[in-house]
């Protein structure tokens, strides 16, 4: 193909932090100032050579996108366009998506179909001039806290709420392709690192973190060798059945080689063990098993509704500096939403009308600054003798993309005519 686009190298390589290929696709369309959308419908659809794609890029199909989670998995989705890239730019991305994981490991349940991501991460970067990317682990359907900061991932965007496609022809790594809203921020939520739900998000993503390094070093029958060793130290099929209550038919599939234990089944076998996943367990004579549907219950907690109430009082009160949303106070009270509208509705109801003025407000304040730069751009351009055309005055604002909202765009034209 005669397109050559930029070789634009992976970020973190061989770490727990490697770059997805959904996030490397939307780098490399900003690299060329360009959407990912028009990337892909003018440039990867050729050389993919998909009949749906090229008609889907011509009459505006979204089945490209609608099964975007696939490209960072280890099926056929994720290997046709890691060597469509590789053509199209010289690097090797094959590593950005799960490919060395499909003989080890099964592929069903194990990405989102939405993006998950650390708000830390990304202000971080933002404030340390920084690439911004999305990594591979945060994609992991288990996956629920970063591996860096341990707060917990965000799934909807700040601003207007929504969940985030995988991948969109608007993508843009950091921020909402709904909105345009900057998904960083220097606060996130921690959880209780004492609690039994931390330290099992915790267990997850640091061997999820181990796995992202060492899978492609791994055997390709790693899990059938850990089960078996697993079966010999509990007695046999029917005593490990027992032990962790996994049906003994199941257990039967994986010892004949039909089918593979998932992801979570190993986690969940290995955290009742005490042991990381890449420990082989020869014996275990010193760790006795447990099993997993046997551990207690937690003691239902006895819940002081006075403090309850005074709390979302002095939020309430507070609603300048801080106005989260109903479903951001239950999560960090640890409180069914329902329950706190079925006792104080009406302090929930002023909870949620000052989250959604603030949203506005915030929405508001996006416009006004994103409106005050188009114009200073504007200005811009005509200091430097040049006429504001949309690509001249994507070259003088931060971020290219503005412009591709209505609201941009016509302030933009308004400036024009003037």
């Amino acid at each position: 193909m005669a397109t050559v686009l930029f070789s634009l190298e992976p970020i973190g390589v061989g770490t727990a932090t490697v770059e997805s290929l959904t996030s490397y696709l939307a780098r490399l369309a900003e690299a060329h100032s360009v959407t990912v959308g028009t990337l892909v419908g003018e440039v990867i659809a050729e050389e993919l050579g998909k009949e749906y794609l090229l008609r889907s890029s011509k009459h505006g199909g979204s089945r490209f996108y609608e099964q975007a989670s696939g490209l960072n998995g280890s099926g056929k989705q994720a290997a046709d366009l890691s060597s469509a890239l590789l053509r199209l730019t010289g690097c090797d991305v094959s590593s950005l998506t799960l490919q060395s994981w499909r003989d080890i490991l099964p592929a069903t349940k194990l990405l989102r179909n939405k993006k998950a991501w650390c708000p830390i991460c990304l202000e971080n970067w933002k404030q340390n001039q920084q690439l911004i990317y999305e990594p591979l682990i945060w994609y992991f359907k288990l996956s629920n806290i970063c591996i860096l900061h341990n707060v917990v991932l965000n799934t909807r965007c700040p601003l207007c709420e929504s969940e985030i496609p995988v991948l969109s022809r608007k993508s843009r790594n950091g921020y909402c392709s709904y909105c345009g809203c900057w998904l960083g921020s220097p606060k996130a939520y921690t959880p209780k690192t004492e609690s039994s739900n931390f330290l099992w998000y915790h267990f997850v993503v640091s061997n999820i973190a181990d796995l992202l390094i060492n899978i492609p070093h791994l055997p390709s029958n790693y899990f059938e060798e850990f089960i078996g060793n697993l079966m010999k130290a509990a007695g046999g099929l029917n005593a490990f059945s027992r032990h962790f209550n996994i049906a003994k038919s199941m257990v039967s599939e994986w010892s004949k080689g039909l089918h593979k234990p998932s992801l979570d089944t190993i986690l969940k076998i290995c955290y009742s063990l005490g042991q990381n996943v890449l420990e082989q367990q020869t014996s275990l004579e010193n760790k006795p098993l447990k099993c997993i549907s046997d551990e207690k219950k937690s003691a239902r907690r006895l819940l002081n509704w006075d403090n309850v109430k005074a709390i979302l009082e002095k939020i309430i009160d507070n609603s300048s500096d801080y106005a989260p949303s109903v479903n951001e106070v239950a999560k960090e009270l640890q409180i069914n939403k329902r329950s706190l509208y079925y006792h104080f509705p009406e302090l929930c109801r002023d909870i949620s009308k000052n989250h959604s003025q603030h949203i506005q407000l915030m929405k508001s304040k996006r416009i006004e600054d994103g409106c005050k730069k188009i114009k200073e751009a504007v200005e811009n351009a005509y200091q430097a003798g040049e006429y504001p055309s949309r690509r001249v005055i994507e070259n003088f604002l931060p971020s290219a993309i503005i412009l591709k909202e209505e609201v941009f765009k016509e302030y933009w034209k308004t400036l024009n005519q003037q």
